[in-house]
């Protein structure tokens, strides 16, 4: 009977969780709780723990006629209220301090003391004018200029031509503009960018990939090659993950990992081993010699016992980290496959459970280790959420997050620590709220919306990013001038892996704005106005200028990247990008810059098509033709790639492929 009365009635445990009690035939614990090691108690068997317990919290509260001890814990309540109200009048301050300095913004002080979030009231000071409180403190050294200024229509106008952009830089930082009206033109003239069509790489992609549906609940069905010892392909695939991903992206503390991986009796125990490994088998990874099919079947394998893993973990309190861990990597898993709605779903309760950590992992008592894996997951999940909006909904997600700063640990390598810095280096720059309103900007071109910025905004921009190099320890910089003639030959010959990539980050990044910005168009109630079109070509010559400059240095290094094996994973994704902008710039540049990204695009497509040699995917798997600019089945063509280990890669690949044979251009021979 008592067999019976158990297994009506869910347990203590499995009913505070709120999850199905199942029993076994004349046993004592159910399975939830023996699979947890918790003690399995009935509601009967608790009655007398929950009444103490009960009666204890009630002698910790002060009683309502003690009068003394009241008064005590308003006062309490009060200087906890007042400590709010500072700190947060404090922080207020200093984002105001900081935008009217944007130097200080890039500083370590600001790092330390975590003040470099973005305020809402940053982006609004951002229109208006800043007045030089020095103006004449400019070197004779640099050229001087004059202008003439009149009155056309009512309105005053430049009557000069500028002839370059260090001379609308010029015209830009004179005092002048700041004490006449016609310095307003410069925050109000709006300038709209918009990509060529709605067939470029970057908004045909998003369309595909939005397009995509989450799939039904798969069964777990062990692949061939991982029977019947699975330990060692686990093996091969942890090793793999640790030494090409994590000492670059550390997201799990190693040695702790190591220790707790080795007293793991079943691997596939772990969520978090089992999503290492999904990840690893999507991912670009050159060393995994493994055939395409047997990846894939692996892949969705693990991935399907991970996510039914995190069912049993993610309400126990003493794994909530852990869960927000293994949801960032099957996130990424998601990603690869072209599933974002999935991500999206894992993404919400990762982010749910780190707001609630919030105030446990940065409180006094936490430990360095616990405090750093926190704050390395919780910029991970808010990057993630919001690549997975940009994705789907195809919109610029105009709600904020505050970065946390990211420390080192003890026992991981001097390269995961020096790349610790410069992730923190590009937080800090990135939420700088110029160039936070910049990219905002940007991305809505990539989606393939229209773009608007004013003058001010896009000298600003330059100004903090050319700032932002300049400011990096010598240690780190490649060459003082990331744009210099000798650029190309001084990336062939270095050999310093942290150099090259920082130097390459930068070329990529700057790359991904100025395809944004080649084709200019005034918002003027006088379209011809010669002085907003000499200022048009003026964005667009300095932006196709760029992006060739750019083009040209991007590929010979990715060439040295991939001679170094630096960064397996990374390769030559970026050059899918660089033949897209190229092929729109053969049709609106100059003959003369036409020829030159002629010449540039035949070397990227060279370079894409070699790396294709270390892609299963791309080469060996037998597919279809179809035409990927049409509008037709967006739905089905994702899923004609499904059988794929990394979908993703291999629709960006024929993507790019259908663009360039529609523009005419090949690889050079």
């Amino acid at each position: 009977m008592e067999l019976n009365r158990r297994r009506a009635t869910p347990c203590k445990e499995c009913r505070k969780q709120r999850r199905k009690c199942v029993w076994q035939t004349n046993s004592k614990i159910c399975d939830r709780c023996y699979r947890l090691d918790r003690k399995c108690l009935s509601i009967c068997d608790s009655v007398d723990t929950n009444s103490e317990s009960s009666s204890s919290e009630q002698e910790e509260k002060p009683m309502p006629n003690d009068k003394k001890l009241e008064e005590m814990y308003e006062q309490v309540i009060q200087l906890e209220k007042s400590i709010k109200d500072l700190e947060l009048e404090l922080n207020q301050k200093k984002s105001k301090e900081a935008y009217m300095s944007p130097v200080s913004l890039l500083s370590e002080s600001d790092f330390e003391d975590d003040t470099f979030s973005v305020q809402s009231n940053q982006l609004q000071l951002f229109d208006k004018q800043i007045v030089s409180s020095n103006p004449s403190n400019s070197s004779s050294r640099l050229p001087q200029y004059e202008w003439t200024l009149g009155m056309v229509n009512g309105r005053l106008q430049l009557l000069s031509e500028i002839h370059d952009y260090d001379e609308l830089l010029m015209y830009m930082s004179a005092s002048l503009r700041y004490l006449s009206p016609f310095g307003a033109s410069f925050h109000t003239t709006s300038i709209l960018f918009q990509t060529k069509t709605q067939n470029s790489f970057m908004p045909r992609m998003l369309k595909l990939m939005s397009s995509a549906t989450p799939t039904k609940n798969r069964k777990p069905v062990v692949p061939i090659g991982l029977a019947p010892n699975p330990r060692t392909t686990i093996d091969i695939l942890v090793n793999s993950f640790f030494h090409c991903i994590n000492q670059y992206l550390p997201l799990i503390h190693e040695p702790s990992f190591r220790e707790y991986y080795k007293k793991l009796v079943d691997p596939l125990s772990s969520p978090m081993t089992t999503a290492i490994c999904a990840s690893m088998c999507s991912s670009q990874c050159g060393h995994l010699n493994l055939p395409y099919k047997l990846k894939r079947d692996m892949s969705e394998y693990f991935y399907q016992i991970s996510k039914d893993s995190l069912g049993d973990i993610f309400d126990d309190p003493n794994r909530r980290l852990e869960t927000v861990v293994t949801t960032n990597l099957l996130a990424d898993f998601l990603l690869n496959m072209m599933r974002p709605r999935e991500a999206r779903n894992l993404l919400s309760i990762s982010l749910l459970i780190c707001q609630d950590l919030a105030s446990y992992y940065n409180s006094p008592e936490r430990t360095l280790m616990e405090t750093a894996l926190y704050n390395r997951h919780y910029n991970a999940s808010n990057i993630l959420c919001r690549v997975v909006t940009y994705i789907i909904e195809r919109r610029v997600n105009k709600k904020r997050f505050m970065p946390v700063p990211l420390y080192p640990l003890p026992g991981e390598s001097l390269k995961t620590v020096a790349y610790l810095d410069v992730f923190n280096r590009i937080l800090r720059w990135n939420n700088h709220p110029c160039v936070l309103h910049f990219l905002d900007q940007v991305r809505l071109v990539e989606m393939g919306h229209v773009g608007e910025l004013n003058i001010e905004h896009i000298l600003e921009f330059e100004r903090i990013v050319s700032l932002w190099w300049k400011e990096l320890p010598e240690e780190l910089k490649m060459c003082d001038d990331p744009f210099g003639h000798d650029v190309e030959k001084l990336v062939q010959e270095n050999k310093v892996e942290l150099q090259i990539m920082l130097i390459t980050f930068y070329h990529i990044f700057l790359f991904e704005v100025y395809s944004c910005l080649v084709q200019p168009k005034f918002v003027s109630s006088n379209p011809t106005d010669d002085s907003n079109q000499n200022i048009k070509k003026l964005i667009q010559e300095r932006a196709v200028s760029f992006l060739l400059k750019s083009a040209n240095f991007l590929v010979e290094a990715s060439k040295q990247i991939r001679k170094q094996s630096f960064l397996c994973f990374f390769t030559s994704e970026f050059i899918f990008r660089i033949v897209d902008t190229l092929s729109m710039l053969t049709e609106i540049s100059k003959p003369s810059a036409t020829l030159e990204a002629k010449r540039i695009l035949r070397k990227s497509l060279k370079q894409l098509y070699d790396y294709t040699d270390i892609c299963h995917d791309i080469k060996e798997v037998p597919r279809k033709p179809f035409n990927l600019l049409s509008d037709e089945s967006d739905e089905n063509i994702i899923q004609l790639y499904d059988s794929f280990s990394n979908p993703r890669l291999v629709l960006m690949y024929d993507l790019i492929t259908s663009i360039t044979k529609e523009s005419g251009l090949t690889r050079e021979d």
